[in-house]
C-alpha cells in the first residue's frame, strides 16, 4: 500500500512539473497560435516584468510596452513608439515571415522586429532580465529588445559604439511623459580619443559624464561610491567596437533620460516599496555642457556659478555681466612659447602650469602612453598642449583647444595643469616654487640622477632627456606598492612578480613567488617554485571572484589590462594611496597592510590563507573545502574517494572520481540509451582552475556545456561570460559568501530527487 501510494504521489509530482511547465510557456511566451489582444499581458518567468498595452499620462493612444511589475510600474521599452494604436483592438503575434508584429484591427502592421530573412518555428519570450527576445526554435535568438532601447538602460543591456562610425545602440528620450515617440535627446557612448558617455540635443552635446578610466567615468564624483556596483566599458581593438554594460545581474535598479534630456538612475528600494532616484546627471546648470564656454570654469557653490581660469579674463565683459557666460574667455598674456614661435626675439621666463584640484576634466582629450612623471614635460614640449592630467587608469592627457565644459567638484574628479604664462603664475615673494631632486651619481654617456618619488619608487633619470632609464618598481623584491604594475605575457608568463625573502633575516630570493598568470582567464598566483601554491580566482574586470576580501575591499581601485594585440597583462592599483601595501612573506602569505593613524601603525587587513582550503587543491581533485565543516573535505554528489584508506586519514590530495559515468560517455562507447545528463547547482563557491571562456550570452551557457561530453561543469560571470571546464576539477571551496555559482554535469540518476529535478528541469527551460 505504501509503495503504491509512493507511486501515485510521483505520478502526481510529474503531472504538476508538466502543467506548471506549460503555464510557465504560457505566460511569457508569444506564438502564432497564441498572440495577445489588448488588454491581455504575459509576465516573465519570476514576475519581473510585463508585456502588454498601455496608454501613457494623459495620452488615449495605446502602445505595446514593458514596464516593471511594481509600483508605480516604470515603463522600460516600447515598440510601436513611432504608430500608436487608435483603439483597444491591438494585437502582437508573430507573422507569417516569422517576426514579432504589432497588428491594428485592421490588420496593418504597425511596428515589427524587422528580422530579414524568413524563419519558422518562432516564438517571443519576455525574460526576467526585461528582454524581450524572439527565438528560433533550431538557431536560438534571432532579435531581441535589448538590442533596439528605447530611453531605459537595464543590467544586461549593451551601449554600443563604433570608433569610426559612432553610436549604434543608444538611448532615446520621450518627445513628453505621455508621447513615447524619440524625443531630440539621446544618450549613447562617444568612443572617440577616450570613451565617455554623452546625452545629446539632436546632434549638439547636451551633457558628458567625462572620460572612462577602466572603473568609472571621472566626471561623475558619485561613481566614487557607487560604481561597486559593477559598471564596465570594454574595446575591441580589432572591430573598433567599444560596449558599456553593467556586469551584475539586478532587476531592482535602471537608468533612464528624460524628456527634458536628464538620465537618472533608480533602485527598489523594499523598505519604502517604492523606486528612489540615487543619481542624477543634472543637479545644476553646471551639468550642462560648456555652460561657462571656453577656459571658463563652473562651481555651483560660488555665485555666480562662472569664472575664468587664472590667467584669462571675459572675452565679452557686457555679456558676461549678464549672466551669458557662452561666449567664454581669452588668455591675458601670451605664452611664451608662442613669442618664440612668432620670433619676437622677446626673451622672458619659460612657461608653467597651474594645478586646479578635483575638476572636472574639460572634452577634446587626447591620450599619451607617457608615463605620470613625464607628463608635464610632454605637455611643456609642444607649444600647443595648454594643460594636461594624469589617472593611473588612463594615463597623460593633454589638451591643445580650448577648454569647454570644466568644472570645479567638492570631491572627486582629477587634477588639472593648464599652462600660463610665467607672468601669470602665483608667486612666492618675486620667486615661482620649484622643487629640484639632489643629483646622486652619473652614467658614461649621458648626466643621470637617481629620484626617489613619494610612493616609493627610485628612478634613474636622464637630465638631458628627463627620460626614465630604470625605475625599481620594475625589479620589485616582496612588496607591491601603489604605482607598481605586476605584469605578464600570455605566452611567456610572469615579467614583473615579487619574489619573497628566503627568511626574515635574509632577503635573498626564496621559493615563493608572486605574479599574474594569463592563460585562458587571468588570474593572480602564488608559486612555490613552480607549483602553484594559492590562486585568487579569475579576473571579472573589477575584482577576482576566489577573493571574498574583495567583493567588500575592491573599491579601493585595483585594475587589470590584458592587450590582446601584444599579448601583455598589467596588474596595477588605480588610485594614489601611500597608506597600504601588499606582501610576500616567507611563509609564502600575500598580506594587505593599511596604516593606522590612530594606532600609529600597520594594521593587516588581508591575509591570502586564512585556512588550510585557501592552499591549492588541498582537497585534490573533485573534492570540496569547507572551512566550517569537520573534516573540511568532502567529495562533491556524484563522486567519491579515489584512496578510501587515505581520505580516512584526513590525507586528501588523491581527489575523488566520479561514481557513475556519464550518459553522453555512454551514448558515445556503447549506444546504451538512458536518462540525459543533468547539472546540479552549487552556490557560492571559489570555481576551480583551468577555465575556458566562451562569449555565448548566459541563457544559452547550460546548453553550450551540455552538447559538449567534455564539459563537466559549467559557471556564468557577467564580468567574464560563459565559464565551462573539461578537466579536473582542483580547488574547489565553499564560501559563506559571494563568488559564483557553480553547475556540475552528473549522471541522472546521481541527481537529488524531486526537488533537485524540479530545480534543474526549470534551469534548463
Amino acid at each position: 500500500m505504501e509503495l503504491r501510494s509512493r507511486r501515485i504521489s510521483f505520478v502526481v509530482f510529474i503531472l504538476l512539473s508538466c502543467f506548471c511547465t506549460y503555464l510557465g510557456t504560457a505566460i511569457d511566451t508569444i506564438t502564432a497560435s497564441r498572440p495577445i489582444r489588448d488588454p491581455e499581458t504575459i509576465i516573465s518567468n519570476g514576475s519581473a516584468f510585463i508585456l502588454g498595452f498601455f496608454s501613457p499620462g494623459n495620452s488615449s493612444n495605446r502602445y505595446v510596452g514593458i514596464w516593471y511589475n511594481k509600483k508605480s510600474e516604470p515603463v522600460i521599452w516600447v515598440a510601436n513608439r513611432n504608430k500608436p494604436l487608435k483603439n483597444a483592438s491591438g494585437v502582437v503575434s508573430i507573422s507569417e515571415d516569422g517576426n514579432l508584429v504589432v497588428l491594428n484591427e485592421q490588420n496593418e502592421v504597425l511596428w515589427s522586429s524587422s528580422v530579414s530573412n524568413p524563419v519558422n518555428n518562432v516564438s517571443a519570450q519576455l525574460l526576467d532580465t526585461g528582454n524581450l527576445v524572439l527565438r528560433d526554435i533550431t538557431t536560438g535568438i534571432i532579435w531581441e529588445s535589448f538590442r533596439e532601447p528605447t530611453d531605459t538602460f537595464l543590467a544586461g543591456m549593451k551601449l554600443r559604439s563604433q570608433i569610426r562610425t559612432g553610436p549604434i545602440v543608444q538611448l532615446r528620450s520621450w518627445k513628453s511623459p505621455s508621447d513615447p515617440s524619440p524625443g531630440s535627446f539621446s544618450l549613447g557612448i562617444d568612443p572617440s580619443n577616450i570613451p565617455e558617455t554623452i546625452i545629446w540635443n539632436d546632434s549638439r552635446v547636451y551633457a558628458r559624464s567625462g572620460p572612462w578610466n577602466g572603473q568609472f567615468f571621472l566626471g561623475i564624483p558619485n561613481m566614487y561610491s557607487i560604481y561597486i556596483d559593477g559598471y564596465k566599458l570594454s574595446v575591441d581593438d580589432q572591430t573598433g567596437v567599444v560596449d558599456f554594460y553593467y556586469l551584475f545581474p539586478n532587476k531592482s535598479m535602471f537608468f533612464v533620460i528624460s524628456s527634458q534630456g536628464i538620465s537618472e538612475r533608480k533602485n527598489w528600494v523594499d523598505e519604502e516599496n517604492n523606486w528612489e532616484v540615487i543619481y542624477r546627471s543634472q543637479e545644476t546648470e553646471c551639468d550642462v555642457y560648456g555652460w561657462c564656454g571656453a577656459f571658463g570654469s563652473c562651481n555651483p557653490e560660488k555665485k555666480p556659478i562662472c569664472s575664468c581660469l587664472r590667467g584669462f579674463e571675459p572675452k565679452t565683459i557686457q555679456e558676461w555681466n549678464r549672466g551669458n557666460w557662452t561666449s567664454g574667455c581669452v588668455r591675458k598674456s601670451p605664452l611664451q612659447c608662442e613669442r618664440k614661435i612668432n620670433q619676437t626675439g622677446e626673451v622672458k621666463k619659460e612657461d608653467g602650469f597651474l594645478k586646479l584640484e578635483m575638476m572636472k576634466l574639460p572634452y577634446f582629450e587626447e591620450r599619451s602612453s607617457v608615463s605620470a612623471a613625464n607628463c608635464r614635460e610632454y605637455c611643456l614640449n609642444n607649444c600647443s598642449c595648454i594643460a594636461y592630467a594624469y589617472d593611473t587608469g588612463i594615463g597623460c592627457m593633454t589638451w591643445t583647444g580650448s577648454l569647454i565644459d570644466l568644472q570645479k567638484f567638492s570631491s572627486g574628479g582629477a587634477d588639472l595643469y593648464i599652462r600660463l604664462a610665467h607672468s601669470e603664475l602665483e608667486k612666492k615673494g618675486n620667486k615661482v616654487v620649484v622643487i629640484v631632486p639632489v643629483v646622486a651619481g652619473t652614467i658614461t654617456g649621458a648626466i643621470c640622477i637617481f629620484f626617489l618619488c613619494r610612493f616609493g619608487n627610485l628612478v634613474l633619470r636622464d637630465i638631458t632627456t628627463g627620460i626614465r632609464i630604470w625605475e625599481s618598481f620594475q625589479e620589485p623584491t616582496d612588496t607591491f606598492l601603489v604605482g607598481m604594475d605586476l605584469s605578464s605575457h600570455m605566452r611567456t608568463g610572469p615579467i614583473v612578480q615579487l619574489r619573497y625573502w628566503k627568511s626574515p633575516s635574509d632577503p635573498s630570493p626564496g621559493s615563493f613567488s608572486f605574479g599574474i598568470g594569463s592563460s585562458n582567464i587571468p588570474e593572480g598566483f602564488i608559486w612555490n617554485d613552480s607549483q602553484v601554491y594559492w590562486r585568487t580566482g579569475p579576473w571579472n574586470g573589477q575584482l577576482f571572484i576566489g577573493i571574498l576580501f574583495m567583493y567588500s575591499g575592491y573599491l579601493d581601485g585595483y585594475k587589470l589590462l590584458a592587450d590582446g594585440r601584444t599579448g601583455f597583462v598589467n596588474f596595477s592599483y588605480s588610485f594614489p594611496n601611500t597608506s597600504i601595501f601588499y606582501v610576500l612573506t616567507t611563509l609564502g602569505i600575500i598580506e594587505e597592510r593599511y596604516r593606522d593613524d590612530e594606532k600609529n601603525d600597520w594594521v593587516v587587513t588581508f591575509l591570502s590563507r586564512e585556512t588550510e582550503c585557501d592552499v591549492y587543491g588541498w582537497c585534490g581533485a573533485f573534492g570540496n573545502c569547507n572551512p566550517q565543516k569537520k573534516p573540511i573535505c568532502s567529495c562533491l554528489r556524484g563522486f567519491e574517494p579515489m584512496n578510501m584508506e587515505e581520505w580516512s586519514r584526513g590525507n586528501w590530495t588523491n581527489g575523488c572520481f566520479r561514481k557513475k559515468q556519464l550518459q553522453c560517455e555512454r551514448i558515445n562507447q556503447t549506444g546504451e540509451v538512458a536518462k540525459q545528463d543533468g547539472f546540479l547547482k552549487l552556490e557560492m563557491k571559489k570555481v576551480p582552475y583551468f577555465a575556458e571562456r566562451s562569449p555565448i550570452p548566459v541563457e544559452n551557457c547550460s546548453e553550450h556545456c551540455l552538447n559538449n561530453c567534455s564539459c563537466i561543469v559549467y559557471a556564468y560571470d557577467a564580468g567574464i561570460g560563459c565559464m565551462t571546464w573539461t578537466r579536473s576539477l582542483i580547488d574547489l571551496q565553499k564560501f559563506s559568501n559571494g563568488d559564483a555559482d557553480l553547475y556540475i554535469r552528473l549522471a541522472h540518476t546521481e541527481l537529488g530527487k524531486f526537488h533537485d529535478v524540479l530545480s534543474i528541469l526549470l534551469l534548463l527551460c
